[in-house]
């Protein structure tokens, strides 16, 4: 009896080491069948723009004459012509660096004709000293103007607008200050002067409208959609200075005298001479700036409003 059951026990632990070693065996097998599977890989021209993106940059690490040389062949395959001031857009709006321009490029518009786009964007007379930053309002109501003008072509050809009729530029304008900025160990010349405090002052266009002396004649040719944004805001002048009373008193009258000498814009559109005139209003500042610059504090206003 003994001899009988050992031999049953000896081949029962067999039967279970076959088992358990077949199912290690199955297990690894799957291991390496699963692996394999999913979809098969597509060739590269049947891709989608972002394998490819991929596979170009696991090949750039392996060989970059041959990554450069995939790159090119999509993008002429795949670029299409889109307008310059577009493309500026876009790259401005998303804040893109040249090299994820470069890397996601599908336009026919390489990043040298973008930056000289970029430059012609900027405005003219633009100084720049240790303590402040400033452009010539003058050239910057002129380059606002004109490139309005110019994005308005289609619009001014529709109602065929010429040099008898009379455009003007509205806007705003008015300044601020901050404190509490990062204080940098940059030396000035002037040692009583640091970067703590900003005070700036800035122009936002709204509406560009033709006026005539009949008002049912008085056209708008383009008008601000985010009048509030600061993506239609331009910097006049930066400041490395503190918000004070008598710097607005200061900044105002430095600004209207500007203001007064203004001249209208000529621009040219489809051989069309047009004038533009501004009108530029203080609109853009704080219960502060009014109470300096009407020299009126809101406790006395409210004193004499209760005295009436």
């Amino acid at each position: 009896m003994n001899e009988s059951k050992t031999k049953e026990i000896s081949t029962e632990l067999k039967k279970k080491v076959i088992i358990s070693m077949d199912r290690i065996k199955t297990k690894t097998e799957t291991v390496v069948r699963s692996a394999k599977r999913g979809h098969p890989k597509l060739v590269f021209n049947r891709s989608s723009k972002r394998t490819k993106r991929r596979r170009i940059a696991q090949l750039s690490k392996i060989d970059e004459s041959a990554s450069m040389a995939l790159r090119c062949k999509m993008l002429s395959t795949e670029m299409c012509k889109a307008n310059i001031d577009e493309v500026l857009s876009l790259f401005i709006e998303t804040n893109m660096s040249k090299h994820q321009y470069i890397l996601i490029r599908t336009f026919a518009t390489s990043y040298k004709l973008l930056s000289m786009a970029k430059a012609s964007s900027y405005p003219d007379k633009i100084s720049v000293s240790e303590s402040q930053a400033e452009v010539d309002l003058q050239s910057l109501v002129d380059h606002t103007a004109s490139r309005i003008i110019r994005l308005q072509n289609d619009v001014l050809d529709s109602i065929g607008c010429d040099l008898d009729d009379n455009l003007v530029l509205i806007g705003k304008w008015g300044f601020d200050g901050s404190t509490g900025h990062s204080e940098y160990k940059q030396k000035f010349m002037n040692n009583d002067m640091n970067d703590t405090s900003l005070f700036v002052t800035s122009y936002v266009p709204l509406q560009l409208k033709m006026v005539g002396n009949d008002p049912k004649h008085q056209k708008i040719i383009w008008k601000n959609p985010r009048p509030s944004s600061t993506r239609y805001c331009r910097p006049i002048r930066f400041q490395f200075q503190k918000e004070t009373s008598q710097l607005a008193v200061n900044e105002e009258k430095y600004f209207k005298d500007k203001i007064e000498l203004l001249k209208p814009t000529i621009c040219t559109i489809s051989n069309n001479k047009i004038i533009v005139e501004h009108s530029l209003q203080l609109t853009m500042v704080d219960g502060k700036i009014c109470n300096a610059l009407s020299e009126i504090s809101s406790s006395t206003y409210v004193k004499r409003n209760q005295q009436r």
